[in-house]
């Protein structure tokens, strides 16, 4: 298998951070504080998780360590591709405080976009092997040199080399095995299942002869027990067929509160459909009348009836006022006096030519009196005198007088005519006669007046009424349409509110007796908590042939019951005394028929614990030899393929690695060049050979530990001791590696590293 890519949400301090990779060897350069380990780390942490507890090389466990440091997280996903299927891993571990908080995994099928192998341990699911056993050979990490942990690895390799499972431990099925063995049969001293067994088949063979003799005691105590239970269960059946029709009693008197149940159930529906088939016949769809309803329609009744009182009412002041005091001639004089300038005018123009008159004709008369005066002197000098001046004078002047006098006569009868001629205008006989005509025709014109005002005032009021009568009206009209009646009149009002409030009425009373009928049926429904009516029906009719009690009996037949049962109670304890005693017998006096048998069983048993304490010897002895021949086979051969290994990365120089059990490294050197071997320690070596023995090891658990597919290797600074000819000989080695569908990460803060690799192989050069 191989790592395509890594998306890194938040791992120690990477945040947001993606890198693909290729399929064979991947150099990762970076300076000190780069991230590699970190790199690495994730990496293992999508395949394993994160440790909880502190390694042996930090204070710290990994879940502390590689947590982010911004917002103590660690999540993203890696894409890999397995046995030709591309998957893609998804894990997050978040503190409990933070939303989605726990650790969460998906495994993601890539050719379908499905989560697939759910609840599985991604390591052990596509490397076969725990954590430990990964991290001890394809996880080189910084801290631990290469180093591996022996106990750990060698367990996991027995165990798949012997199972296939590499969580099977042939040691505990060993321990097993001896475990229960012991519990059958103890090596050292006398113990264990078959021991017991020997002793209790002894003390049961004694038990069996005391039993055969005093079993025959019994025989007279069991006979009288038979005969009293005979008579004792003919009793008692017959006490079960009183009780049953007792019974049957009590059930009929329930079944009879169910029939009267049923009929105030169908009261109750009786109510509810009349109340129903009203509110059919009453509602005009699913309109009915309400309280609010009639109210609104008896409101429009009463304002309709004083809208008509006020109209009447408005009707009567306006035929009140009649057809007005003023007169058409009162209209004619009072213009006829306003066209001749008005009333003070007319009375200053009559009073002017009476005036007049009077100064014309009084002066006129003056003069006629002087002209008379003067005639009559002229005629006395005339008769006197004779014609003399002063004669002719005084008849020139009384002549001009007196014609003067008749001129002021007639012009003021000019005036008296004017005067005559406004009265004749008028019709009346004194210009008063005018003013208080005008007088009086002007007070019918204010009363006329007022009346005019009082009859706008009636016609606006009767414009209002006649618009408030139209509002409610129209209001009754809606609300009775509402309820499917016709408006014509306000008596149409009246009658759909007074049916509204009968049917309002008849309404509450239905609901009212709906829910008597209800709350009567729901009352008695609670005395039937507790009883079934099929069971009850069911027992009635099951219980059929018992017959019944006849009715108004069944105090004396309870009277009965009780006193035979007492009778038949005096009879079973009779028995049961009868029963102490055969009980007193048999704790003394054993069934030796149950003897003989638990004998035959407790042999067979024995006889079975034997095979079985035959078999786990042969088992553990088997597994033994099993395994230990398998520990005689890996080691040669890790030492064989390590060996290899150390052969090319050294040269030549090294060419012999010794495995033990434990997975403990030795190496063997011919000093004098004349094939004496001689074998040493690996500490002998110097730190970069021994690093180069390490990843020898490391290589070859890798090729006999992965038994579903081959994990990818990470080396993190893993080669920093060793010089350049050994570190492309090593490279090298690697390159081949990749070839053989083996992933390589190589995590370093050397330059170097990725120049030699260009010499040796391909390898995909990633800086941080």
């Amino acid at each position: 298998m191989y790592i395509e890519s890594v998306a890194i949400e938040s791992f120690g301090s990477y945040k947001n951070f993606s890198c693909s990779f290729d399929s064979g060897v991947n150099i990762i350069e970076g300076p000190n504080e780069a991230g590699k380990t970190t790199l690495g780390a994730f990496i293992k942490f999508i395949f394993y998780g994160l440790g909880r507890k502190a390694g042996q090389n930090s204070a710290l466990s990994e879940a502390r360590r590689f947590r982010s440091w911004e917002n103590d997280i660690a999540a993203g996903s890696l894409t890999f591709v397995s046995n030709g299927k591309r998957y893609r891993i998804e894990r997050s571990l978040r503190p409990a405080a933070k939303v989605n908080s726990g650790e969460t995994l998906k495994i993601i099928d890539l050719s379908n976009g499905s989560e697939c192998f759910k609840g599985e341990h991604p390591g052990r699911l596509f490397f076969g092997v725990e954590e430990d056993a990964f991290a001890q050979s394809a996880y080189v990490g910084q801290a631990d040199g290469g180093k591996v942990n022996g106990k750990t690895v060698s367990a996991a390799i027995e165990n798949m080399l012997f199972s296939g499972d590499e969580t099977v431990s042939t040691t505990a099925a060993q321990k097993k095995l001896d475990d229960a063995r012991a519990i059958l049969k103890y090596k050292v001293r006398r113990g264990g299942k078959i021991h017991d067994l020997e002793d209790r088949l002894e003390a049961l063979l004694r038990r069996r002869e005391t039993a055969r003799s005093d079993n025959k005691v019994l025989i007279a105590k069991e006979s009288e027990k038979k005969e009293l239970t005979k008579r004792f269960e003919i009793e008692k059946d017959e006490l079960s067929k009183l009780e049953k029709q007792l019974l049957r009693a009590t059930e009929r008197e329930k079944l009879a509160r169910f029939e009267y149940y049923d009929r105030l159930c169908e009261v109750a529906s009786e109510k509810s459909r009349e109340k129903a088939e009203f509110l059919e016949k009453t509602a005009n769809g699913e309109f009915l009348p309400s309280e609010q309803y009639a109210h609104r329609l008896e409101t429009l009744d009463t304002t309709l009836g004083y809208l008509d009182t006020q109209a009447k009412q408005n009707d009567d002041d306006i035929a009140a006022l009649g057809d007005g005091k003023m007169t058409s001639g009162d209209r004619a004089f009072i213009k006829k006096v306003n066209e001749d300038g008005g009333i003070e005018a007319l009375k200053a123009g009559a009073a002017n030519h009476l005036a007049r008159r009077k100064k014309n004709f009084t002066f006129g008369m003056i003069l006629c009196i002087i002209g008379v005066i003067a005639l009559a002197f002229a005629i006395y000098s005339f008769v006197t005198a004779g014609s003399t001046g002063p004669a002719l004078a005084a008849l020139g002047v009384s002549i001009a007088l007196l014609a003067v006098s008749v001129l002021m006569a007639v012009y003021s009868f000019s005036h008296l005519g004017k005067y005559r001629d406004i009265l004749e205008r008028y019709g009346v006989l004194s210009i008063e006669e005018i003013d208080e005509r005008f007088t009086a025709s002007s007070r019918r014109e204010y009363l006329q007046s007022v009346d005019d005002e009082k009859m706008n005032s009636f016609s606006e009021k009767r414009k209002k009424i006649d618009a408030e009568t139209e509002k409610a009206e129209g209001e009754a009209r809606e609300l009775l349409e509402k309820w499917g009646r016709q408006y014509s009149s306000r008596e149409s009002v009246r009658k759909t509110a007074r049916e509204a409030r009968e049917a309002i009425k008849a309404l509450s009373e239905l609901a009212a007796e709906e829910s008597k009928a209800q709350s009567a049926r729901d009352a008695f429904v609670t005395t039937l908590d507790g009883y079934d009516r099929e069971q009850i029906v069911k027992f009635l009719d099951e219980s059929r042939e018992c017959g019944d009690i006849e009715e108004g009996k069944e105090t004396a037949y309870k009277l009965d019951f009780d006193r035979r049962s007492v009778e038949n109670g005096e009879l079973g304890d009779e028995i049961r005394l009868i029963e102490l005693d055969i009980a007193r017998l048999s704790a003394t006096a054993e069934d030796p028929t149950l003897l003989s048998d638990e004998i035959s069983r407790l042999t067979a048993e024995k006889e079975q614990y034997e095979i079985c304490h035959d078999a786990y010897m042969l088992a553990h002895t088997t597994i033994s030899a099993a395994v230990e021949k398998l520990r005689t086979e890996v080691s040669p051969r890790l030492a064989m393929y390590a060996s290899n290994i150390m052969s090319r990365q050294t040269g030549g120089k090294y060419g012999q690695l010794g495995v033990d059990e434990n997975l403990s490294l030795a190496f063997g050197v011919d000093s004098s060049g004349i094939g004496n071997i001689v074998t040493r320690e690996i500490d002998y070596l110097s730190e970069g050979t021994k690093d180069l023995a390490y990843v020898s090891l490391r290589l070859a658990l890798v090729a006999l530990l992965f038994s579903k597919d081959k994990p990818p290797m990470i080396f993190d600074e893993s080669f920093a001791r060793l010089d350049d000819k050994r570190l492309e000989n090593t490279f090298g080695v690697l390159d081949e590696v990749a070839k053989g569908g083996i992933q390589i990460f190589i995590f370093t803060s050397q330059t170097r590293d990725a120049k030699i690799m260009e010499k040796v192989g391909k390898a995909k050069h990633i800086m941080l």
